[in-house]
C-alpha cells in the first residue's frame, strides 16, 4: 500500500495558518478568546508558525467548565492556538486522505455531511423500515469518554498505513496523547460536586419580586457577575464582553508601559471633579506610600495582610479607627478612603505615614510586632497634631464627609423595617 510523504510543510505555511485562524474565529462562540488573540494578532500567528516549523509545538491543557442551559453539560474548550493547529492537521493530513475511506453514513464533522444530511439519511432509513417491517426499533446510545477509551495505538497504526511523513505522525501522536486524563477527571469531578466558580460563590438575599413579595434570590459579587456574563452565548452580552476585553487589553498595555496607568488615574480623578493641585498631591501621596511599604518589606514585612495591620495601627493611633471602620464612618464601600478625606484628614494621614517611615528608617525594626510599635509612634505624631488643632478649633477634624455624588442605601435595614 502506497503511503503519503512530505506533507508537514503545508501546516508551516503562514497563509494556511491565517486561513485556518479565520475559520476558527468565525466558529468560536467565546469572542473574548478571539479579542485576546487579536490584541497580539501578528505575534500569535508568527508564534504558531515558529512552533510548527521548529517542531516544538505541544498542545495545552483544556479549559474545563460547567454550563447549565439548556442542560447541565461539562464543556472542554481549547485555546485558539490549539484550535488552529488541530484544524491544520485535520485539513492537510487527515481529511484529504481518510475522508474518502469512510462510509457515507458517518456524519461526524464532515464537509457536506452535517445535521441536515444526517436528518435526510434518518428519514430515508425510517421510511424503508416502515415499509419493510411491522415493528422495528431505533437504538440511541453514546460512548462514555470515547476519546479516552479508544485504543490510541490502533488509531496510530491505521494512520501509519496511510501516512509515511514522520513529522506528521509525531504531531498527530502529540495531539492524540495530549489529554491529561487524571487532570480532566479531577476537574470534572470537582465541577460536578461544586458547580463552577460563579455558581459556588452564589449567595441568597431576600429581594422584591414582581408580585410585591420578597423571596430568597441568588446573588453574586462583581467578579461572579462578569464570569456569568462571559459564559452567556448571546449577542446581547457582547457589548459587555467587548468592554471586558478592552479592559484586559489596557491592563496588558500598562504592564509594558506603567505610565499609562498613572495617566489613567489622573484622567479618572479629573472626571470626578478633583482640581489639578489635589491630583498632584494625591499622586505624590501614592508614591510616598510606596516608599513606606518598601521600607516595611526591607524590615521583614511580606504580605498585604501585614501591610494592612501596620496601616491600621497608624490610623487607630491618630483617628481612633481602623481603615475599615473609618471607611464605614464615611459611608464608603469599595471607594478609596484617601480620595474621600478632607484636606486636614489627608495631612494627618500623610504625617502619620511620613513619621512612621522616618522612624522605621532610623530604628530598623524587624518583624511584625516591632514594626507595629513603630507604626503606633508614627500615628502618635499625627495624633498630637490633631489634638492640638482640635483644641484650638473647638471641633473634631475627623468627619464623616466624603466626595461621593451618590449614597448607598442600607437594603438590610429597609427589609427589616418592612
Amino acid at each position: 500500500m502506497k503511503r503519503v510523504n512530505n506533507l508537514y510543510y503545508k501546516i508551516c505555511d503562514l497563509d494556511n495558518i491565517i486561513d485556518m485562524y479565520n475559520k476558527v474565529r468565525i466558529n468560536t462562540k467565546n469572542k473574548l478568546k478571539i479579542e485576546r488573540f487579536n490584541n497580539f494578532y501578528s505575534l500569535n500567528l508568527v508564534n504558531i508558525k515558529e512552533l510548527l516549523c521548529s517542531k516544538k509545538y505541544n498542545p495545552g491543557r483544556y479549559n474545563i467548565f460547567l454550563i447549565k442551559e439548556p442542560k447541565y453539560r461539562i464543556i472542554m474548550s481549547q485555546s485558539i492556538k490549539d484550535k488552529v493547529v488541530n484544524h491544520l492537521v485535520s485539513k492537510y493530513f487527515l481529511v484529504d486522505i481518510f475522508d474518502k475511506t469512510l462510509i457515507n453514513q458517518n456524519c461526524a464533522t464532515r464537509i457536506g455531511k452535517g445535521t441536515h444530511y444526517a436528518l435526510r439519511l434518518f428519514k430515508k432509513y425510517y421510511n424503508e423500515c416502515t415499509l419493510k417491517y411491522k415493528n422495528f426499533y431505533i437504538l440511541k446510545f453514546d460512548i462514555s469518554k470515547y476519546f479516552y477509551n479508544i485504543d490510541h495505538e490502533i488509531v496510530m497504526n491505521l494512520i501509519k498505513n496511510k501516512i509515511k511523513d514522520k513529522d506528521v505522525l509525531n504531531i498527530i501522536r502529540k495531539i492524540l496523547d495530549s489529554t491529561d486524563e487524571e487532570y480532566v477527571n479531577n476537574v470534572i469531578s470537582r465541577l460536578k460536586e461544586e458547580g463552577n466558580k460563579s455558581v459556588t460563590n452564589c449567595h441568597q438575599l431576600k429581594l422584591k419580586s414582581s408580585d410585591g413579595k420578597y423571596y430568597n434570590t441568588d446573588v453574586v459579587d462583581i467578579e461572579g457577575m462578569f464570569r456569568i456574563i462571559e459564559s452567556i452565548p448571546s449577542k446581547n452580552a457582547e457589548p459587555i464582553k467587548q468592554w471586558l476585553a478592552r479592559l484586559g487589553s489596557e491592563r496588558i498595555d500598562e504592564v509594558f508601559d506603567p505610565s499609562i496607568s498613572v495617566q489613567r488615574s489622573i484622567d479618572l480623578y479629573r472626571s470626578k471633579g478633583f482640581d489639578e493641585k489635589w491630583i498632584t498631591e494625591r499622586i505624590k501621596g501614592i508614591q510616598n506610600r510606596k516608599e513606606l511599604t518598601d521600607i516595611w518589606r526591607d524590615n521583614g514585612i511580606e504580605s498585604n495582610f501585614e501591610y494592612a495591620i501596620l496601616t491600621n495601627e497608624i490610623y487607630k493611633e491618630w483617628s481612633g479607627m481602623t481603615a475599615k471602620q473609618y471607611k464605614n464612618y464615611k459611608g464608603l464601600r469599595k471607594e478609596s478612603l484617601r480620595d474621600n478625606m478632607t484636606r486636614i484628614e489627608e495631612l494627618l494621614a500623610d504625617l502619620g505615614e511620613e513619621a512612621t517611615k522616618e522612624l522605621a528608617k532610623q530604628h530598623k525594626p524587624i518583624g511584625l510586632e516591632a514594626n507595629k510599635q513603630i507604626a503606633k509612634l508614627g500615628g502618635h505624631a499625627a495624633k498630637s497634631a490633631k489634638d492640638d488643632l482640635e483644641k484650638n478649633l473647638g471641633k473634631s477634624v475627623v468627619t464623616s464627609e466624603n466626595n461621593l455624588n451618590y449614597e448607598y442605601i442600607d437594603d438590610k435595614q429597609k427589609l427589616e423595617n418592612k
